[in-house]
């Protein structure tokens, strides 16, 4: 019998019901110790079995890894290119009214027109109407196009190429505006309207250009008489090419004294306000009395140095939809001392719908490089000497090579003489350049796990 206390009373219990609850505690304390023992042995299980699965992916990764990629050694050019700011200079002459102070200037002929000496250059009206100015000029484009046409060949035009040249129109306005070239898309929206139009007529739904013609002149007389009273009309005093704009810079950036120009009076010239008009009349535009043109850029005379003296060069100007102009390089003017220079370039061509802004950057290709095209990755250093491997047959060997120019993510390789003596021989056109692989080394023999 057991006794026990509670609440002040006395209670007897059986020692048969205790010692069924000592059998219970002690298997209760069991039914624990074998529930961890199962739960370490189900984390450890699952432990090993994440390990195993890794360790075979890791492996089955290495294996692709592992993969050769191959490229044919051949020859490929590419150019350096040297980013400046341009400069232009011409020899120009501005324009002035003889005695008209006043009024809006509307010109008689497209920019970069060949004028003679006397010949009609605008005419000066009573109303300031920039808009009706601009829709009088850009008529005046459309009929220049059309005049042309008229004489171009039918047999020769057909709809496809049309087609591709309005689908080209397109896609040049959109890229000069996207390099607010803005004077320039305007120009190519007037070539992009006769286009349609001359596909239009092949098509049979115009006859011919004389009715758009005449509703373009129409039109045209129509703005004109909003303009008002033609107080002047004025000729060139001088033959040249005529340009409506001026800017200000015509006498500070003049290629008269181009030849006589130094370091310190072209950096003066970039530091000069533009000039102002010295005559009360209006300014109606400017004679080019010179096919030549220059661009001065300023570099560095280590960027200078990359060029020669009457070798001509592909410059592409962003400014005006990156065309791209060869110009011979006139001189180079060093400062004296310093690190500087300035390289000017001339030009004997006029380009056609082109923005002579007077400072617009550039790009000028100094040094083309030609060699085998190699991925930096690709280049490796053995035993001091630069080179690739590459696959004869299924063995892998190291060629040697000589990087002269160093791109984005690539070089440009050359080879050398062959020399039988040689440990590792220069690498030569056709050979199979492994540009990507593992564990490679000279004298592998290639098997088709490695492929």
């Amino acid at each position: 019998m057991y006794y026990t206390q509670n609440c002040g009373f006395v209670v007897i219990l059986p020692t048969a019901w205790m010692s069924r609850r000592r059998k219970g505690l002690k298997g209760k304390r069991m039914f624990d110790k074998y529930y961890l023992k199962r739960t370490l042995i189900t984390f450890l299980t699952v432990l090993l079995t994440v390990g195993i699965i890794i360790y075979i992916a890791y492996h089955i990764a290495g294996s692709f890894g592992a993969t050769l990629q191959l490229s044919d050694a051949v020859y490929e050019s590419v150019t350096r290119v040297l980013d400046t700011d341009g400069y232009v200079m011409r020899h120009e002459k501005v324009l002035y009214a003889s005695h008209a102070q006043s009024g809006s200037v509307t010109p008689s002929v497209q920019d970069g027109t060949r004028l003679g000496i006397y010949d009609k250059a605008a005419d000066i009206y009573d109303n300031t109407l920039p808009d009706v100015q601009a829709r009088i000029r850009e008529i005046d484009e459309q009929i220049a196009l059309l005049e042309d046409s008229r004489t171009e060949k039918v047999s020769v035009v057909n709809t496809s190429g049309l087609e591709a040249a309005i689908f080209n129109n397109v896609q040049d306005i959109r890229l000069m505006v996207e390099n607010r070239s803005y004077g320039d898309a305007t120009t190519m929206r007037s070539t992009l309207l006769v286009n349609i139009l001359k596909r239009d007529i092949l098509k049979g739904t115009m006859t011919d250009y004389n009715d758009q013609l005449a509703a373009l002149q129409a039109e045209k007389r129509n703005l004109t008489l909003q303009l008002g009273a033609c107080l002047e009309t004025v000729y060139a005093p001088v033959s040249g090419y005529y340009y409506a704009d001026t800017d200000g810079y015509e006498s500070i950036f003049s290629a008269d004294g181009i030849d006589s120009m130094s370091y310190e009076s072209f950096m003066a010239m970039i530091g000069t306000d533009p000039a102002e008009a010295n005559r009360s009349t209006v300014t109606v535009g400017k004679m080019v009395t010179d096919y030549r043109w220059y661009l001065a850029c300023p570099v560095s005379k280590k960027e200078a140095a990359e060029l020669e003296d009457g070798r001509t060069y592909a410059i592409t100007f962003p400014y005006n939809g990156n065309k791209v102009i060869h110009m011979k390089l006139y001189s180079v003017i060093p400062a004296l001392p310093g690190e500087d220079a300035v390289l000017v370039f001339v030009s004997g061509t006029i380009p056609e719908n082109f923005d002579y802004t007077r400072m617009q950057p550039v790009q000028i290709g100094t040094v083309e490089y030609t060699g085998f095209r190699v991925p930096v990755s690709a280049v490796r250093v053995i035993d001091d000497c630069e080179g690739v491997y590459v696959l004869d047959q299924v063995t892998v060997r190291f060629r040697r090579v000589n990087i002269v120019y160093e791109g984005d993510g690539y070089y440009i390789c050359t080879g050398g003489e062959p020399d039988e003596n040689a440990v590792y021989p220069w690498i030569q056109m056709n050979d199979v350049i492994i540009t990507e692989g593992v564990n490679l080394y000279e004298g592998k023999v290639i098997t088709g796990k490695d492929m």
